[in-house]
C-alpha cells in the first residue's frame, strides 16, 4: 500500500467545518440538488476520489456530518412538527463497481448520516440500478444526459426522501433517481451530494 498523498492527510486533519471555509462552494443553481463543494477544484476532487475509491472513512464522517447539518438547516422548519422519520436513498452503483470497490460511496454517506441522527433519518434501500450502463464520468455531457434512462427502479414507501450521491455534474444521475422513485409515487425532497 501507498502512503497518503500531502493533501490527503491534510483534507483528514482539517475539522469538518473548515473544509467549508477552505474549499470552494458551488455556484448557485436553480436545481433542487445541494452540494457541499464546488467540483472544479483540486481539493474537491481528491477529497471526492478519497471517498470514492479509497473508503476513506475519516473524509466519509467529516462528509456525512456536513450534509447532515445542510439537510437540517435546509429543512428545519419542517423537521420541528414532524412525526415521521425521512428516509435517505443513496444512489446506487453498478454491480460491477460495487463488485470492484467492496461499497457505494453514496450509501457510505447515507449510512453515516443515520448513525449521526438516527432520531430523524432513516436509511432506505429503496432503489436499484436495473440496467448496466456505460460509466457516466467518460461519457461527453449529451450522452451522459441519456445514459441512465430507465437504469433505476424503486420500490414503496411511506416516508419522503432525500436522494443523497457523490458528485452531480450533468444532474442526470439524480434525475432519473428522482423519477423512478416519482414513479412509485415517493415524494423526494430534495438531493444532496458532495461536489457539483
Amino acid at each position: 500500500m501507498f502512503p497518503k498523498e500531502i493533501s490527503v492527510l491534510e483534507l483528514e486533519k482539517l475539522p469538518a467545518r473548515e473544509l467549508l471555509l477552505r474549499l470552494p462552494k458551488p455556484k448557485e443553481s436553480t436545481s433542487d440538488t445541494t452540494a457541499l463543494f464546488a467540483y472544479q477544484n483540486r481539493h474537491t476532487k481528491v477529497l471526492v476520489d478519497e471517498i470514492k475509491h479509497h473508503e476513506n472513512k475519516v473524509l466519509v464522517e467529516k462528509v456525512a456530518g456536513l450534509m447532515c447539518e445542510k439537510i437540517l438547516e435546509s429543512f428545519e422548519e419542517d423537521l420541528q412538527f414532524g412525526t415521521y422519520k425521512i428516509s435517505l436513498v443513496s444512489v446506487p452503483s453498478s454491480a460491477g463497481r460495487v463488485n470492484e470497490r467492496g461499497y457505494n460511496p453514496a450509501e457510505l454517506i447515507a449510512r453515516k448520516i443515520v448513525e449521526l441522527r438516527p432520531d430523524i433519518f432513516e436509511f432506505a434501500s429503496i432503489l436499484r440500478k436495473v440496467r448496466e450502463t456505460k460509466r457516466q464520468t467518460n461519457l461527453p455531457r449529451a450522452e451522459r444526459l441519456t445514459n441512465l434512462v430507465g437504469a433505476f427502479e424503486a420500490t414503496t414507501s411511506n416516508a419522503p426522501v432525500i436522494i443523497i450521491d457523490d458528485v452531480s455534474t450533468t444532474g442526470a444521475t439524480i434525475a432519473e433517481a428522482r423519477r423512478a422513485l416519482s414513479a412509485k409515487n415517493i415524494f423526494v425532497r430534495g438531493a444532496f451530494v458532495i461536489a457539483k
